[in-house]
C-alpha cells in the first residue's frame, strides 16, 4: 500500500513537469529576469546600504577602482584555481604577492591602498594570509613589542617587502598554552647575544605561515634564560633565510607542512633553532629589557606579550563576516533563481529561516568589528604606546577579542555549512566555491587561539570584572552593564504576544540580563567548589563547560548592542531595513540561548514558541528585500567565484560552461590502462 502511494506521488510530479513543459513554463524560465524583478521591488537604496556596510560612499568608489586594478592585472588573478595543484598554487600566490608589492608602493592614495587590501582579503585566502602574516603579525609584533628605534629599523623594509616576515609562536606540542612553550633564548653576557634553541621535537615551531618556503625573518616567542633562571616569554627577531639565495641561515631548520584542509597557496611551515645566535638588540624591548650586563627588567603585565593576538583575533571576526557574507550571497541568489514546483525556494519558510539570520548576523558582526577594531587601532597610536595608557585598556580588548572570535567563529562554521546545504547537491561542487570557503575558513576556529580556550579567557575577565564591581572598582567599557542593577533585578519577560518580541530594547535587555546572571552563577559555582576545598584550578576544571558558555551571552549582547548603536546613526530608507535585520539577529540570538533562559526561568516554554514564530515573521518581512541585502555586501562576481552566485542571475548557463570547459573531459588518460582491459569487446 505504501509503495502504491509513493508511486502516485512520483506520477503526480511527472504530470506536473509535463504540464509545465506544455504551457511553456520551462521555456520562459529566465533567471536573469527573476533577479531583475527582485531588485525592482526593494524598499531601500542598495547604494546607501552598501555605503553603510562598506564604510561610506567614498570608500565604495575606492572599491570600484580596486576592482579594476584586480581584474585588469593577470598577475593578481588565478585562472581556474579550483583545478590547480599545490606547488602551482603556491607559485601563483607568491607571484600575486610580488605584483601586489610592486603596485602598492606606486599608489599614493591611502584609501585606495586600503580598498585594494580589502579586495585581496576577499579574493584569495592564501594571498590574503601571506599578506596578513607579513604586514600585520610580523609588522605589528615589532611595532607593539619593540621600541620606536627597533621598529624604525625594520619599518621600511617591511613596507616594501625587502624582507619577508613570519610569526613563530605556536609549537608542535604547545598551541594555546603559551606558558608551556619550550623554545629557549639564553643570554650570553660575554658576547651580548641570545642563543635560541629548540630543545625537543615538541618545541618545533609549527603552523607558521610563510615559514615553509618564503620568510627571510621571523619574530619568535621563546622562554628567556639569564644565568640559568627562566625570566618568562619574550619576543625575538631572528633572520631565517639568505635574501639573495633563499638558503636557510646556519642553525635554522625549516620546511613546509604539505597538504592542508584549505589555503593551499600558503606555505605553512615548521622551524627549529639549533644554537642560533642573534644580537642583544634583537630582543623586542618596549615592555621588558635586558642590559649588557644581563640585568632584566620585566614587563609591567605579562599580558602585553600577547597583545599582538588581540588584533589577530579581532580580524578573525572580520573573516567571519566576509566568508559568511560571500556564502550567503551565493545561496540567496541561487535560492531566488531555483524554481521548485513553480515556486522559488527562497519563498519557502524553511529557506528564509536558514538564510535570513545569517545575513542579519553578517551585518551585526561586521558593524561590531569595525567599531571595536578601529578603537583598537587608535589605542596602538595613543601616547606612542606608553605603558600606562596601554595597560588600562588591554584587558578589556583581550576579553572582547577572545569572546567574539570564539562565539562568532563557531557561528561562522554553522553559517557556511548552512549556505552550502542551501545549494542542494550543487553545494558539493568546488566550482560553486562554498566548499572552498569552508576549507579556507576552518583555521579561524583554532588559529590565533583555540575557541574553547578563548571562551574561557573571556569568562575569566567577566568574573574578574564582577568582582571589581562588587569592590567598587572601575570596569572596562565592554562590561559596564555588569553594574546595571535595574536589569539585574528583573525576573522575567512580561510578554504574551509574538508581536511583543519585535522590540529591540526588550531583546537587548534580555541578553544583558542573561549575561549578568550567567556570570554571577558561574562565579558562585567556582566559589562553592573552592569553599569545598578545591584549588582555583580544580574548581575551574570542575565547572569548565559553564566557564566556556558564560562568555556566549556576553559576546552576543556586545555585538547586538554595537549594531543597534550604529543603526541609530543611520538615515533614510536603510534605517528601517537595518532595524528589521537587528530584530532578526536579536531573535535568533535569544533563540540560540533559549536553554539558558529556560534554565533560569526568565523565559517560559510558551514564550519561546512565540519567539520562534516571531522570528519566522521577521524573516518573511525581509524576504522582498533579500536580494538587495546581499547586493549591498558589494561582492563582485570575481570575488564570489561561483556561477550559481552570479549577480546577473545567469546561473545554469555559466555553471554548465564552467564544468564543460574544465580539464580532463573526454576519454580519460587512464582508459587504456584501467578501463579498456575490462570493457574490451574481445574479452572472454
Amino acid at each position: 500500500m505504501a509503495s502504491l502511494e509513493r508511486m502516485k506521488t512520483v506520477l503526480s510530479h511527472l504530470i506536473d513537469l509535463k504540464s509545465m513543459s506544455q504551457n511553456g513554463t520551462n521555456a520562459n524560465y529566465d533567471p536573469k529576469k527573476i533577479l531583475a524583478q527582485e531588485r525592482s521591488q526593494l524598499s531601500f537604496d542598495v547604494d546607501e546600504l552598501a555605503a553603510f556596510y562598506c564604510g561610506g560612499h567614498d570608500f565604495v568608489n575606492k572599491l570600484d577602482m580596486a576592482d579594476l586594478i584586480m581584474q585588469r592585472d593577470l598577475r593578481l588573478m588565478k585562472q581556474r584555481e579550483f583545478d590547480i595543484d599545490m606547488p602551482t598554487n603556491r607559485k601563483l600566490t607568491m607571484a600575486q604577492i610580488r605584483r601586489y608589492a610592486e603596485i602598492i608602493t606606486k599608489i599614493k592614495d591611502p584609501e585606495l591602498v586600503k580598498a585594494l587590501k580589502y579586495r585581496i582579503e576577499l579574493y584569495d585566502s592564501s594571498f590574503s594570509m601571506r599578506k596578513y602574516v607579513h604586514e600585520t603579525l610580523f609588522d605589528e609584533t615589532i611595532k607593539v613589542q619593540g621600541t620606536d628605534e627597533q621598529y624604525a629599523k625594520y619599518r621600511d623594509d617591511i613596507k616594501n617587502w625587502n624582507i619577508i616576515g613570519c610569526f613563530a609562536m605556536t609549537e608542535l606540542g604547545h598551541s594555546s598554552f603559551l606558558r608551556g612553550l619550550e623554545t629557549t633564548a639564553t643570554y650570553d653576557k660575554e658576547h651580548q647575544e641570545f642563543i635560541l634553541v629548540s630543545p625537543t621535537v615538541t618545541s618545533t615551531k609549527w603552523w607558521i605561515g610563510m615559514a615553509g618556503q618564503t620568510a627571510t625573518h621571523t619574530v619568535a616567542l621563546a622562554q628567556l634564560y639569564i644565568d640559568g633562571e627562566n625570566k618568562g616569554l619574550q619576543w625575538f627577531i631572528v633572520p631565517m633565510r639568505d635574501r639573495n639565495t633563499g638558503e636557510l641561515k646556519p642553525g635554522v631548520s625549516a620546511g613546509h607542512l604539505g597538504a592542508k584542509y584549505g589555503r593551499g597557496g600558503l606555505d605553512n611551515g615548521w622551524i627549529q633553532f639549533s644554537s642560533v645566535r642573534i644580537p642583544r638588540e634583537n630582543m623586542l624591548a618596549r615592555w621588558a629589557t635586558v642590559s649588557k650586563e644581563g640585568e632584566y627588567v620585566p614587563p609591567p603585565n605579562l599580558a602585553v606579550s600577547y597583545a599582538t593576538l588581540i588584533g589577530e583575533r579581532l580580524l578573525a571576526v572580520a573573516g567571519v563576516a566576509n566568508f559568511s557574507g560571500m556564502a550567503a550571497t551565493i545561496a540567496v541568489r541561487y535560492g531566488l533563481t531555483r524554481v521548485q514546483n513553480k515556486k522559488k525556494i527562497m519563498d519557502f519558510q524553511s529557506h528564509q529561516l536558514l538564510l535570513t539570520p545569517i545575513i542579519a548576523g553578517v551585518y551585526a558582526a561586521s558593524t561590531a568589528f569595525n567599531d571595536v577594531f578601529n578603537d583598537w587601532i587608535n589605542q596602538l597610536e595613543i601616547d606612542n604606546l606608553t605603558q600606562g595608557s596601554f595597560l588600562e585598556v588591554v584587558q578589556d580588548f583581550h576579553a572582547i577579542a577572545a569572546g567574539l572570535k570564539a562565539w562568532f567563529g563557531w557561528w561562522g562554521c554553522d553559517a557556511l555549512e548552512t549556505c552550502r546545504r542551501g545549494l542542494g547537491g550543487h553545494g558539493y561542487s568546488a566550482y560553486n566555491n562554498i566548499s572552498a570557503l569552508i576549507g579556507d575558513y576552518g583555521v579561524i576556529t583554532t588559529g590565533g587561539g583555540d575557541n574553547i580556550v578563548l571562551a574561557q579567557q573571556c569568562t575569566r575577565v567577566l568574573i574578574g570584572s564582577l568582582r571589581s564591581y562588587k569592590n567598587g572598582e572601575k570596569l572596562g567599557d565592554s562590561v559596564q552593564y555588569l553594574a546595571d542593577e535595574s536589569i539585574r533585578q528583573q525576573t522575567g519577560l512580561n510578554v504574551d504576544r509574538k508581536s511583543d518580541f519585535m522590540n529591540a530594547e526588550l531583546l537587548l535587555n534580555a541578553l544583558m540580563w542573561l549575561s549578568i546572571k550567567k556570570v554571577e552563577d558561574t562565579a558562585t559555582s567556582l566559589f562553592t567548589s573552592i569553599n569545598n576545598g578545591k584549588t582555583l584550578g580544580q574548581a575551574w576544571d570542575e565547572n569548565q563547560m559553564d566557564c566556556v558558555h558564560t562568555s556566549k551571552p556576553h559576546s552576543y549582547y556586545l555585538v547586538a548592542s554595537l549594531f543597534e548603536k550604529n543603526i541609530k546613526h543611520s538615515e533614510g530608507s536603510i534605517r528601517d531595513v537595518l532595524s528589521k535585520l537587528s530584530i532578526v539577529f536579536l531573535l535568533s540570538s535569544v533563540e540560540s540561548l533559549s536553554g539558558m533562559f529556560l534554565e533560569y526561568g526568565f523565559i517560559s516554554p510558551k514564550q519561546i514558541k512565540l519567539l520562534r514564530s516571531a522570528l519566522a515573521d521577521a524573516c518573511s518581512e525581509l524576504r522582498p528585500d533579500i536580494i538587495g541585502l546581499v547586493d549591498a555586501f558589494y561582492f563582485p562576481d570575481y570575488i564570489i567565484k561561483s556561477p550559481l552566485g552570479r549577480k546577473d542571475g545567469d546561473t545554469y548557463n555559466n555553471y554548465f560552461k564552467t564544468i564543460t570547459s574544465g580539464p580532463h573531459q573526454g576519454v580519460p588518460e587512464y582508459f587504456k590502462e584501467e578501463i579498456y582491459p575490462l570493457t574490451r569487446t574481445d574479452r572472454n
